[in-house]
């Protein structure tokens, strides 16, 4: 049987394609179905495997680029997806099975979809629910007809998204979607590749504080130096690193000019390896996203998983994560006490510690793999 799965892009690897990445690899290894991949970018299978982990064999699967107008290659990111979801509608006829790994997606006919974070719905919802930057709320009237024009341009319909086999990264996801589309989905939690947890007993934890996110002003990264500032104000030894993919030079380029201008140490390591992302895991102390409302946070999971002491936004997916309230922030500005009240109580820190082990132990490969096992079979036995 032929499959079409769906996804933006391969070239720039986050949680949303690590997920792709291990269903695609569920698709062709657990059910023998020979998938086609459509997306807007090229699929290097040893540059994802460099990167994740996850080898696929680019002689199991078929890619077809979809070739975009050179006047929107660089920007205008939602009329890429519309034009993309256009070309997945007319090819649909051609599958057997249709799949979407990113978000909703109108296929003509029922699907299945993994949604990491909804985008098509209007605007005024998605500000509601914390799913648009502030810029785009401000100019909500031309973003709205901006998505308007997309919508019409994929030939969009929402009761045909509502109807498909849904699932969901987190319940914080699961009910913003059921709010916007009156439709149920199922939580399957995104996991790490237990090969990726090599928590080395014998390496010293380092006095250094990590961060691990895509370079992008959606992931607030530049706000962490102020906040490295206060830290270093109050005496701590710590370093600190910030790494990751760099998906806006521009802004990149803004966060290394003003780490460079730091007195102390901010070392900015940009589209580093698999294995110098595990290391920095490994040897790190304290972990900080400082992104609100995030849709999940695989980073967050593979820091804990390290041996690292979180500290994140009280709000989002990452809650389901990190539970713990001691290491939960309502303004950035409050994690360097929170650092000196962990740091200072080595007792405190143990029990955070042993915690978190024990919670997270339900975000496994084993149980991903499983359920996503059973929604994919659920989907094949409706459409056959």
């Amino acid at each position: 049987m032929k499959t079409l799965l769906v996804h933006p892009q391969f070239s720039k690897i986050g949680g949303a394609e690590k997920v792709a990445l291990k269903i695609l690899e569920l698709l062709i290894t657990e059910f023998d179905i020979d998938v086609t991949i459509l997306t807007n970018t090229e699929f290097d299978s040893q540059k994802i495997e460099l990167q994740t982990g996850i080898f696929i064999d680019p002689k199991k699967i078929n890619v077809q680029i979809l070739q975009l107008p050179s006047v929107i290659k660089n920007g205008l990111f939602h009329t890429k997806i519309a034009l993309l979801h256009r070309k997945a509608k007319e090819l649909a006829p051609q599958f057997s099975y249709l799949v979407s790994t990113y978000n909703e997606l109108d296929f003509g006919r029922k699907a299945l979809q993994y949604i990491h974070h909804p985008m098509l719905a209007p605007n005024k919802l998605l500000s509601e629910n914390h799913l648009v930057t502030r810029k785009k709320y401000l100019l909500r009237g031309a973003f709205e007809l901006y998505r308007r024009a997309n919508n019409i341009v994929a030939d969009r319909s929402f009761s045909n998204i509502s109807k498909n086999i849904t699932a969901t990264n987190s319940t914080f996801i699961k009910n913003i979607y059921k709010k916007i589309y009156n439709a149920e989905s199922k939580v399957i939690y995104p996991s790490i590749i237990d090969d990726d947890i090599k928590i080395n007993k014998s390496v010293q934890k380092k006095r250094q504080i990590l961060t691990v996110s895509r370079f992008s002003p959606l992931k607030n990264v530049h706000s962490l130096l102020r906040v490295f500032d206060d830290i270093h104000k109050m005496s701590f030894d710590f370093k600190f690193v910030i790494a990751g993919q760099i998906e806006d030079v521009d802004y990149f380029n803004f966060v290394k000019k003003e780490a460079l201008n730091k007195e102390y140490d901010v070392m900015i390591v940009p589209d580093c390896s698999r294995n110098k992302i595990l290391s920095l895991y490994n040897e790190s102390e304290y972990y900080i996203n400082p992104k609100k409302h995030e849709h999940f946070g695989i980073a967050v999971l593979e820091a804990v998983k390290h041996g690292c002491i979180p500290l994140i936004h009280a709000s989002g997916g990452s809650i389901e994560i990190v539970p713990e309230q001691d290491v939960q922030f309502l303004d950035l500005l409050e994690v360097p006490q929170i650092v000196w009240q962990i740091d200072s109580q080595p007792s405190i820190k143990e029990q955070i510690l042993k915690s978190l082990k024990n919670h997270t132990s339900e975000f496994s490969e084993y149980r991903f793999r499983t359920e996503m096992h059973q929604l994919i079979s659920h989907y094949i036995r409706i459409v056959n």
